[in-house]
């Protein structure tokens, strides 16, 4: 779904010298050190091994080029509704169809990333959620 909606506005935005692609981020299909720039945006609490998909992403990436990794951070209010919400059984809890295979938070993401052998030049940890009843 997110390639189809870049796949537009992309066409829409008359951008050129663009490719699509959907593979395995715990296994991409490209060479060590490809690219300048890697973003992932609200990628790694989907897949098994999250530590896996970070490794990966510093594997693809140039020496001295540029992560730009965003995540959930569970330990948050979000987190503590979700985790209510799951204790009392009463609403199931849905990211739009989305499996979240594991919770993510700050620390532990900040970990992967320096075990993945990457320096950290700046981080931030806020987010900002509304729950919204019955969405």
């Amino acid at each position: 779904a997110a390639v189809a909606m870049a796949e537009k506005f992309a066409v829409h935005s008359e951008c050129r010298n663009t490719s699509w692609l959907t593979c395995d981020i715990q296994r991409t299909p490209f060479a060590d050190e490809e690219f300048d720039t890697v973003f992932s945006t609200e990628t790694i609490e989907h897949v098994p091994n999250p530590r896996q998909a970070v490794a990966e992403l510093a594997r693809v990436l140039k020496r001295g080029g540029r992560l730009y990794l965003s995540t959930p951070n569970y330990f948050s209010m979000i987190g503590l509704l979700r985790l209510y919400r799951t204790h009392l059984r009463r609403i199931k809890w849905d990211e739009s169809g989305q499996p979240i295979v594991h919770w993510t938070m700050f620390l532990r993401t900040i970990r992967w990333v320096r075990r993945a052998g990457l320096n950290i030049v700046e981080c931030d940890s806020s987010g900002h959620y509304l729950p919204c009843p019955r969405r």
